[in-house]
This record gives C-alpha cells, sequence and structure tokens, in this order.
C-alpha cells in the first residue's frame, strides 16, 4: 500500500500529466487500481494573452467575404453610398442652353412702309451657369445673342445684332437661410452611410463571435472525449486487474461488479461526448464548409486573458450612433423651425448689353462703361394659417427632449451591461483558480481511495465515485478556462475591440 502511495505522490509531483497530448499518463503497473490522468486544460497564471483569438480571427478572415450575412450588409453600403451622391447632386452646378427661332408676317399700317407684308425674322441663343449654395445663396452668370432681319422700311439696318451678359445674386434672409437646414438631406445621408458601416461592422463581429463560440465548443467535446477515453482505459485496467485477482482468490466478486459498473457508466459517457461531438462538427460544417481551424493546442496557451482597461461609450459604436440621433434630432428642430418662417429674399443683378448691325461688334460694345443695368430688391411672402408649421416645431422639440433621455437610457445600459461582463469575467478568472484546487483536492481524495482499496478497508465502489470525481474536476476545470475566454471574447464584442485584432 505504501508503495502504491509513493509512486502516486511521484506520478503527481512531476506532472506525468499536465498535458495528455505532450505527456500522457503511464499505464499503472502495480495491481491497484489505476488514476485518471490529469486535465488537459491550460494553466491559469498571471501572464497576459490577449492575442489568444489571433489564429481564428485569420482564419475567418480568410472566407468571410464569401459569407451572406457580410455580403448583404455589403450591398446595403453600396445603396447608401448611392443615395449620399444623389443627396450631393442637387447642390451641383447647372447650366443651361436655350436657341430658338422665330418669324413674324404682318401686314403694314404705316406711311412709310406702304401697304404690303412686312416680314420679320429673329433668333436667340443664351447660355446660363447657375449654382445654389448651403447659406441659401444662388448666383446665375449667363450671355445671350440674338439676331433680327426685317424688310420694314422703318428699320436702320436690315440686319440686326444684339449681345449681353448678366450676373445675378439671390440671398434667403429667413426660410432656406440655414446652412444645417439646407444640408439636412446631405448629412442625413452621410449617418446612413456611418449606420451602414457599423452594420458592417456588426455583421463582421457577429460571424466572428459564431465562429469563436463553436470552435470553443468543439474543443470542449474534444477534450471531454480524450479525458472520458482515458477515464475507460484506466476503468478497463481495473478491472481486467481484479478479474485476474478474483480468479485466485484475492478479490471479491463485488468489488468486480463494481468496477464492470463503473466501465459501463463511463463507456456511456464517452459515447454521448463522441455524439455531441459529432454533431458539433456537422454544425461547423454547415456554417463554415471548409475552413481550416488552427489547432487548439495552438491556441489555447498557458495563459489567461487579463480585464482590460474600460473604455468611453462615446468611443464604441452604440455611443457614436447614440450622437448621431442627437444630432439628427437637433437638425429636425432647425428644419421645422426654418419651416415656420416667412419668404423674404434680396436680390440683385447686373448686365451689360450690346447692339450692332455685327454679331462681332455687338460683342465689342459691351465695353462702353456707360451702357448697363442693375437691379436690386427684396421678395417677401406670408402664407396665413402656418398653425402646422408651429405644431411641428414644437413636436421636434420634444422629439430631440426624448432623444436626450434616451441617449441617457443607452449610456446607462452599456455601462451596466459593461459592468456585468468586467463581474463575470473577474469571477471566470476567480473560478479557475478554485476549480483548480478541487481538481487537487480531489486527486489527493483519490490516492488515499486507492490506498484504502488495497488495504481492504472499503470497496471498488468508493473507488469508482472517486474516480468520477476526478474526471468530473479536470471537465470543470477545463470549463472554466474557456469561461474565461468567453469572457473575454463577450466584453470585446460589448467594447468593439474585436476587430481592433484583425491584422
Amino acid at each position: 500500500m505504501n508503495r502504491i502511495l509513493v509512486m502516486s505522490l511521484c506520478a503527481l509531483a512531476h506532472g506525468w500529466a499536465v498535458d495528455p497530448v505532450l505527456n500522457p499518463t503511464p499505464a499503472p503497473t502495480v495491481p491497484a487500481p489505476a488514476a485518471p490522468a490529469a486535465p488537459a486544460a491550460p494553466t491559469p497564471t498571471t501572464q497576459d494573452n490577449q492575442d489568444w483569438m489571433l489564429p481564428l480571427l485569420r482564419a475567418g478572415k480568410t472566407v468571410m467575404s464569401g459569407k451572406p450575412e457580410v455580403a448583404t450588409v455589403v450591398i446595403g453600403q453600396q445603396s447608401t453610398r448611392l443615395s449620399t451622391r444623389v443627396a450631393e447632386s442637387s447642390w451641383n452646378p447647372r447650366v443651361s442652353v436655350s436657341p430658338s427661332v422665330s418669324e413674324n408676317r404682318s401686314e403694314s399700317n404705316s406711311v412709310i412702309d406702304g401697304p404690303g407684308i412686312i416680314k420679320t425674322q429673329s433668333g436667340s441663343t443664351s447660355v446660363n451657369l447657375s449654382k445654389p449654395f448651403a447659406t441659401g445663396t444662388s448666383v446665375s452668370v449667363g450671355g445671350s445673342s440674338s439676331a433680327s432681319r426685317s424688310n420694314g422700311a422703318g428699320v436702320i439696318s436690315d440686319e440686326f445684332y444684339s449681345s449681353s451678359i448678366n450676373l445675378a445674386i439671390s440671398q434667403s434672409l429667413l426660410r432656406g437661410g440655414n446652412r444645417t437646414v439646407n444640408m439636412n438631406g446631405i448629412l442625413d445621408a452621410h449617418d446612413a452611410e456611418a449606420n451602414s458601416r457599423d452594420q458592417y461592422d456588426s455583421a463582421l463581429e457577429s460571424q466572428y463571435n459564431d465562429l469563436i463560440s463553436r470552435w470553443m465548443d468543439l474543443a470542449l467535446s474534444q477534450a471531454s472525449i480524450e479525458q472520458l477515453n482515458r477515464d475507460v482505459s484506466v476503468a478497463r485496467d481495473n478491472l481486467r486487474q481484479y478479474e485476474e485477482r478474483l480468479k485466485i482468490g484475492l478479490s471479491r466478486e463485488l468489488d468486480v461488479q463494481s468496477l464492470r459498473r463503473g466501465v459501463a457508466d463511463q463507456e456511456v459517457q464517452l459515447a454521448k461526448a463522441e455524439r455531441a461531438y459529432a454533431a458539433d462538427q456537422r454544425q461547423m460544417q454547415l456554417y463554415w464548409p471548409d475552413l481550416q481551424l488552427p489547432d487548439r493546442k495552438e491556441v489555447l496557451k498557458d495563459v489567461q486573458p487579463t480585464i482590460p482597461d474600460e473604455i468611453s461609450f462615446a468611443n464604441t459604436r452604440l455611443g457614436q450612433s447614440t450622437l448621431r440621433d442627437l444630432a439628427t434630432s437637433a437638425r429636425r428642430v432647425a428644419v421645422s423651425r426654418d419651416g415656420s418662417f416667412d419668404d423674404l429674399s434680396a436680390e440683385g443683378s447686373v448686365g451689360k448689353y450690346g447692339t450692332d448691325g455685327d454679331l462681332g461688334g455687338s460683342w465689342q460694345r459691351l465695353e462702353n462703361r456707360e451702357a448697363f443695368d442693375w437691379r436690386f430688391g427684396l421678395s417677401y411672402s406670408h402664407v396665413f394659417g402656418t398653425e402646422a408649421n408651429r405644431v411641428g416645431y414644437q413636436q421636434s422639440l420634444l422629439a430631440l427632449d426624448q432623444a436626450q433621455l434616451q441617449a441617457r437610457i443607452a449610456q446607462r445600459d452599456w455601462h451596466a451591461r459593461s459592468l456585468l461582463l468586467r463581474d463575470a469575467f473577474a469571477d471566470a478568472l476567480a473560478r479557475v483558480l478554485e476549480q483548480d484546487r478541487l481538481v487537487t483536492v480531489e486527486r489527493n481524495e483519490l490516492i488515499l481511495a486507492t490506498a484504502q482499496v488495497e488495504a481492504g478497508r472499503t470497496t471498488t465502489r468508493d473507488l469508482v465515485d472517486a474516480q468520477q470525481r476526478v474526471s468530473n474536476a479536470v471537465l470543470a476545470l477545463y470549463r472554466a478556462n474557456l469561461d474565461v475566454l468567453r469572457s473575454d471574447l463577450q466584453l470585446r464584442l460589448h467594447e468593439n475591440r474585436l476587430l481592433s485584432l484583425l491584422p
């Protein structure tokens, strides 16, 4: 019995099963029942490893563009960019060209012309370039030339040309004079683009979350199978040893039956774990077909992530979206207030004209500084019964108050969620240490149970139960380590820090 106890303690002291793949537990060579192997879960340390999910992110990046959940958001982005171009096009310059020809034939009723038909032909071409500005200003520059031909006796010349250039400026003073109001359509389109970018990032994060979560489920299923395989192997070895001892009268039939029950229990659990693993693999293949996943032992290193520093709500996507909503509500107030104003605008224009019997001469006449005209005026209009506009303005003020309250609620709930996730992160780290202690306690108890069975002080049923408790504790430790990684993932998703890891 002492020899068995010493060998078991030595095995634990030398860490035979820190990793079952690198250091498999050797089969027992003594007739005492064997203890199950130690966990495959990573050992908790105080080191920081924030890049544990980088291999998964790199693997997912290669196929992310082909995911339909991402592709549909990309189409939405393209649509919003087109909408922005439509909104911006309303402020593009406009050019207009207006050619025209006409002919007039009238019966003469003049002493000079005498009886007969007077025929007058004319043609003109005008070009005008105008540009509206967000300040409510409109600028127009144009030029025109016209020609006329008449056979009347009262005209100085049979052919007559007239040319002109003009500049006109108008400025809205009340309605339409607010730059923010005039740019509202473009600003809404820019907000829609920003929202579509957020949707794209959210879609990427959602897909990476799905991939990493499924990978961790597979890792847990695989670890369970490995642990249960070792448990089944140890249980079968124990059963064979006691069956041989039963033949020579060194053990009881009850002990053998207890070990047989233990083997059956372990085989049932192994079969369940294998079915669960196969189901997880089918789901992974369905959602992530032909994806080459990194080996879990390369990702799950012997370190754990640490809780990061807190970040500001304004630096998150939700915070930025909330700020955009507030800005939109403020613009709605300005738009409704602008709509309640009367129309008042100032208009001014200046023009130069030239006339001559030759087309080129009519343009040269424009140099005459004495010949010009200018105009300045005001235009005002009032529509009676603007109650709808005034009510709309009051409603927009109420909507702004609502948006501010909703922003406060969003910020509070975000911080509440952040606190919950950080507390869960800290709890997961603590549970790893606690579970590690439980594994040590269960192993020590198994060593004592093994020694007592060898000494005949207890039955093998107690030994089987002790072995099961060790196996359960080992798997619980692995789950605890994965819970730390899940906590890290969820906190990164909440604070939008996952995509920042992508190379």
